[in-house]
């Protein structure tokens, strides 16, 4: 009779530690200039609010170009004297080897056209820039003309550039980066099972413990419009990262825009 009791106790002790470990953790909020989603599985309750909000309020105040006074933004206000830290001297690094790989074609430097035609921190624009306006902007368009080094004195970088007046934005890698931060801050935590996702950008780790399965993730088509979301295909993510394209917003704006002769 004492073995079989124990048998039971055991027995929901061990249903209670799988309802725990399938159950999941999620986590949402907002982050350099997006939203980002967490759903986590872990064996006990996790608390990550305060980690994350670290991790995103580091990357805010050095690279959102959304958020006044930030390291980025300081930088294209010509100020010489900023000193970045490791973040982002690692996006500049990995913008810089996109940017040779890429012959130019990704150029986080047409920060200046991007705010021209109204998808910048700066606000939409009424009027679709002129040729000549495009022109004039174009001098400050070229990821060479930029380095970054080490400080002599300070534990950090300096942004240094031949051309001053340029633009500098990380938007198109810098929510990736981010992504991976968090990633291995529940590495860290010991969380063998997460998605992680921060405006369109996915790393996965493990799989859905809830439904015993790899992590889904849908593709929403750009052209559904006001007709409603349709997902163009949904694909199995198993210890991987995506770039989910998430560009409806942006499919709007290009049609206000398309009789322009120049889209960043």
């Amino acid at each position: 009779m004492k073995k079989l009791i124990l048998l039971l106790i055991l027995t929901v002790i061990s249903c209670e530690k799988k309802q725990e470990l399938t159950a999941p953790q999620t986590f949402v909020g907002n982050a350099i200039g997006t939203t980002y989603g967490i759903k986590a599985f872990h064996d006990v309750p996790l608390e990550l609010t305060e980690d994350i909000d670290a991790i995103i309020d580091m990357f805010n105040q050095s690279m959102s170009t959304w958020v006044a006074g930030s390291d980025i933004n300081r930088i294209n206000d010509g100020d010489s004297t900023v000193v970045v830290g490791e973040a982002f001297k690692e996006v500049f690094d990995a913008a810089q080897e996109i940017y040779r790989k890429t012959d130019g074609y990704f150029d986080p430097t047409v920060g200046n056209l991007v705010n021209a035609y109204g998808f910048g921190a700066n606000g939409e624009q009424t009027n679709i820039p002129s040729q000549k306006q495009i022109d004039s902007l174009l001098q400050f368009v070229g990821f060479y003309k930029m380095d970054i080094q080490k400080t002599a004195i300070d534990e950090g970088y300096h942004v240094t550039t031949t051309q001053p007046g340029m633009y500098l934005e990380y938007n198109a890698i810098a929510k990736g980066t981010l992504v991976d931060y968090i990633a291995r801050m529940l590495d860290e935590k010991g969380v063998e099972n997460y998605i992680v996702e921060v405006g369109g950008e996915v790393i996965t780790k493990g799989k859905n413990l809830e439904k015993d399965a790899p992590f889904l993730v849908g593709i929403n088509d750009p052209k559904s419009g006001a007709q409603g979301t349709k997902t163009l295909m949904a694909i199995n993510l198993e210890d991987k990262a995506w770039q989910v394209v998430e560009i409806i917003a942006s499919i709007k704006l290009m049609r206000r825009r398309e009789s322009s002769t120049f889209i960043p």
